[in-house]
């Protein structure tokens, strides 16, 4: 008689629905995330593409020496600065991006700020490789009638205006990077 009244007295508890939205060390990877989720996994095949096209172009025999050899037709003296420096830092990206999905699924609380300096890194490298690129004339009369270099601008930019304040303001990142 004693345990039905504990019974009756008990308050109700939902019914499970097999959807977990919250675990003991915060919440899960859910929302807007997911989007960047998915951009930070493909971010290192879409970049090592990028590598890939930069070595094959100049890999090619005698391509290195007529860009980089005064007196050569082809030659400027930023082409050796500028490619070298898009292969280092482009290979740092990967690199960053690799450890930052990694830290990204263990939900680390590093993560944030990790993004935040990863994306203003990366506009930052493209605007100026973009800049610097376009001194050479051979680069800025491709530029000008594909305008691929300035739609790659565009879109750094974009993502930091829309990813930085983000993970700066949302209640979701803050819940979710807690470890």
């Amino acid at each position: 008689m004693e345990e039905n009244k504990e019974i009756l007295n008990a308050s109700p508890q939902p019914a499970p629905t097999g959807i977990q939205t919250e675990d003991p060390n915060g919440i899960n990877i859910g929302g807007w995330l997911i989007l960047f989720a998915i951009g930070i996994v493909i971010t290192p095949f879409r970049v090592g593409f990028v590598l890939y096209q930069i070595i094959s172009n100049i890999t090619v025999p005698g391509v290195w020496q007529a860009i980089t050899t005064p007196g050569m037709e082809a030659y400027h003296p930023l082409w050796q600065p500028i490619i070298t420096a898009e292969i280092g830092v482009n290979t740092l990206i990967v690199i960053t991006a690799v450890f930052i999905a990694v830290l990204f699924f263990l939900r680390k609380k590093i993560v944030p700020l990790a993004i935040i300096i990863y994306l203003l890194f990366s506009m930052v490298f493209v605007s100026l490789d973009y800049i610097f690129s376009n001194m050479i004339p051979a680069v800025s009369q491709a530029n000008g009638k594909d305008m691929q270099g300035s739609i790659s601008v565009i879109q750094a930019v974009g993502i930091c205006l829309i990813w930085v304040p983000y993970f700066i303001i949302s209640k979701r990142v803050k819940k979710t990077f807690v470890k």
